[in-house]
């Protein structure tokens, strides 16, 4: 299998999600840094989008629906260096994030 890895500068560009009421996404991921950008999906006309970050050692789930930006913070601290499975749900302004199998982290935008 091909791992991607990406430094400061470099992303994966895919098609843009059609998330109109729900939206379920599970990746796997190993972060060198405590910060950075693990996913982002915007639509084209402005306000709606969805972005996964890890933020000072938390992945931080951040979202819109038209209604304000929700934001959601894992529990549980990613170690450095180490393989980390998230679950992220979004059925319409409601979310819930997972990290490593924890309970989920809910919220609404």
């Amino acid at each position: 299998y091909f791992i991607p890895s990406f430094g400061g500068k470099s992303y994966l560009a895919l098609k843009m999600l059609r998330a109109y009421h729900t939206v379920r996404i599970a990746m796997e991921f190993r972060a060198l840094e405590p910060s950075g950008l693990l996913l982002y999906n915007g639509q084209s006309r402005g306000k709606d989008f969805i972005s996964l970050a890890l933020v000072g050692g938390f992945v931080e789930l951040r979202f819109n629906t038209g209604s304000g930006t929700g934001t959601i913070s894992s529990r549980v601290r990613v170690e450095p260096g180490k393989w980390h499975q998230v679950v992220v749900n979004r059925n319409r302004r409601s979310g819930a994030l997972s990290v490593d199998g924890e309970p989920q982290v809910s919220g609404d935008s």
